[in-house]
């Protein structure tokens, strides 16, 4: 679920975290606003100098009438005296009977950074072991995902000797630039086992894989869902190549009416089938399977397809056509004892 305080907002996608892989969608003109609860990055162990905050990232994507503000505030207490109780920073941000003023003017009192339409925030500047994080959004639409903090997230102005650190802040800044450049390098490193799994690798992998298991795309236009599914059971189409079972699977992963395949055999084609499906034409899903099934069919066969969806009916003195049915004559009988036959039309 959103941890924290929303107004004019929309979450988008299943319930989740918005600091996660969720998505935080405005809509509409104004404004629009969101605080979110503490990140808690634990107690110092004893005899351990205390980590500070490293940086802040997310994605945004802005139209051009809009604008966002990102406030920042560390402390090590979660709690401050309101008007004479004690109360929980969290429970304060997100109360909606506060007025958005207020907790702006409580966070800028608390030493908050505030950043204007920037989504990779340095947090050197802010100590203490919880951070809340405020985003204000003036205008048009927008949407953000992808929240992550980085704690401490600096990896290299530590290894420097102390006369370099010691009042460097701008040593420090520029060194940033690389911990930055290492952190995203690692975590892509970290993460590339993803890229080896089918279902979550990104589209534009599939048809490399495809290629990797003997199948030639190059191309081919389908949706990425099917393409997914094709180069998951790619091992099991090569290994029945040639069959008619692999025809089967080849079609039954993009046809979800009934079909059927028949050899030509009988009609004095040796070489030859046809596959009959129950739907109405598609050029575009007949040049897809076309162009499947010539990959997999037995060498030497020719393969056609016919649409069965779109049918005539015969009646005497006409001649059948591509995609006709011969309808049977059947007879029926009336209630007075009068027989039916041929075409009737009521």
């Amino acid at each position: 679920m959103f941890r924290g305080f929303k107004e004019g907002l929309e979450i988008a996608g299943e319930a989740g975290s918005v600091d996660g892989d969720k998505i935080v969608t405005t809509a509409g003109s104004g404004t629009c606003l969101m605080f979110l609860k503490s990140l808690d990055k634990g107690p110092i162990e004893s005899g351990q100098p205390a980590n500070g905050w490293g940086r802040l990232t997310f994605n945004a994507k802005v139209s051009e009438d809009s604008a966002y503000s990102v406030m920042v505030s560390a402390s090590d207490n979660r709690e401050f005296v309101y008007k004479g109780e004690l109360v929980r920073i969290d429970d304060y941000l997100c109360e909606p009977a506060v007025s958005s003023h207020e907790k702006k003017q409580f966070l800028a009192e608390q030493g908050a950074g505030v950043f204007t339409n920037n989504n990779d925030i340095l947090l050197y500047e802010q100590s203490g072991r919880y951070l809340w994080i405020f985003v204000e959004i003036h205008g048009g639409e927008a949407e953000f995902s992808d929240f992550c903090v980085y704690a401490p997230g600096d990896n290299f102005f530590k290894t420097f000797p102390e006369v370099f650190r010691k009042d460097g802040d701008f040593f420090r800044r520029y060194i940033s630039i690389f911990s930055s450049l290492y952190n995203d390098l690692q975590e892509k490193i970290d993460n590339i086992g993803g890229l080896l799994d089918v279902s979550v690798a990104p589209p534009e992998i599939l048809p490399i894989y495809a290629k990797w298991m003997g199948l030639e795309l190059d191309g081919v236009f389908m949706e990425t869902e099917q393409l997914r599914e094709l180069v998951k059971s790619a091992f099991s189409l090569i290994k029945i190549k040639g069959t008619r079972r692999s025809i089967e699977m080849i079609v039954s992963a993009f046809v979800k009416e009934s079909f059927y395949i028949n050899n030509d055999s009988k009609n004095g084609d040796d070489y030859g089938f046809t596959v009959f499906i129950n739907r109405k034409a598609d050029e575009k899903l007949h040049a897809l399977l076309t162009f499947l099934i010539e990959q997999f069919k037995p060498m030497r066969t020719r393969a056609k397809i016919v649409f069965m969806g779109d049918f005539g009916t015969l009646d005497s003195g006409c001649y059948s056509d591509i995609n006709s049915v011969i309808v049977k004559r059947n007879s029926g009988r009336l209630d007075n004892h009068c027989s039916l036959d041929t075409k009737i039309i009521l």
